[in-house]
């Protein structure tokens, strides 16, 4: 893992910037257009968009929202190399990845397209990363289940430990959050439905 200095750019914070910029300049918007329609100010945006800053999921998901573009264009990965293999597959080495900074968390597509009534992702969590201070919420149900370490899950301001071999289940509309509280890296496999990205 690296290991960046104070004030220092993460450059998993500067390549999200970069791709959030470029699609805000494709629709020739500004960043005051953007505010308006995402409720974050110019500065934050600006922040965002010079990789100062690691937006929290709910404002990554207002900016997507501005902007007309869903989260998962963010997502890296080239898709199957096989044609036959097209919207039926997905190789370890096709998978759609995207790290979210700072915020200590990676999500990884494990669905062939975006096209689905329900999103399969390997969250991996490094110690300290989670979904962020505020609780969020949206339409839908989720489940998942821990694969390895301990993972502090809240659902209604109440939080649950749990541990490989543990799963769970809530309707996404009930405020959620969920972090690495320990040492150790988080992996969880996870399901949304509808897709949120």
């Amino acid at each position: 893992m690296s290991v960046f200095r104070e004030n220092e750019i993460d450059p998993r914070d500067w390549t999200l910037g970069q791709k959030l910029r470029a699609r805000r300049k494709a629709q020739a918007m500004s960043l005051q257009q953007v505010s308006e329609a995402s409720k974050i100010s110019v500065g934050g945006l600006s922040q965002i968009e010079r990789g100062l800053s690691s937006p929290s999921i709910r404002d990554l998901r207002a900016i997507c929202a501005a902007l007309s573009i869903p989260i998962s264009t963010l997502f890296d990965g080239d898709g199957p190399a096989d044609p036959d293999e097209t919207g039926l597959i997905v190789r370890r080495r096709d998978r759609r990845f995207f790290d979210f900074g700072t915020k200590g968390m990676s999500k990884t597509m494990l669905v062939p397209d975006l096209d689905r009534k329900l999103q399969f992702l390997e969250v991996v969590m490094r110690p300290g990363g989670g979904s962020g201070e505020q609780l969020y919420n949206h339409d839908g149900e989720e489940c998942g289940l821990i694969l390895e370490g301990t993972m502090e899950l809240t659902v209604d301001d109440k939080c649950y430990y749990l541990e490989p071999g543990d799963s769970f289940a809530f309707e996404s509309m009930r405020p959620h959050g969920f972090r690495n509280p320990g040492q150790e890296t988080v992996r969880v496999l996870w399901i949304t439905t509808p897709p949120i990205y």
